[in-house]
């Protein structure tokens, strides 16, 4: 809208949608619910303190992709993934 980008995850405060440095955020649990709980729960954050979050959480692991390209793959993961570019 107007040259900018918008997503589906608003803020209860402003009812606009959530700014964050994250492109994306994929996470990986027992269940596609707890998938999307923690998805929409963490994504209004930072990603420096999702990615924290994530590597304390026991049930769920997760992928992160910045604004500015960067890239972050919980430990759990990293083992399934070979970054190619």
């Amino acid at each position: 809208m107007e040259g900018k980008e918008y997503h589906h995850i608003f803020d209860k405060r402003t009812g606009f949608p959530i700014e964050t440095d994250m492109a994306s955020l994929t996470i990986i649990a027992d269940s596609s619910l707890d998938c999307e709980i923690w998805t929409t729960r963490l994504f209004g954050l930072n990603s420096s303190k999702v990615f924290n979050i994530i590597t304390h959480e026991p049930d769920i692991e997760g992928i992160i992709v910045t604004k500015d390209q960067r890239l972050a793959i919980s430990r759990g993961l990293k083992k399934s993934f070979t970054v190619l570019y």
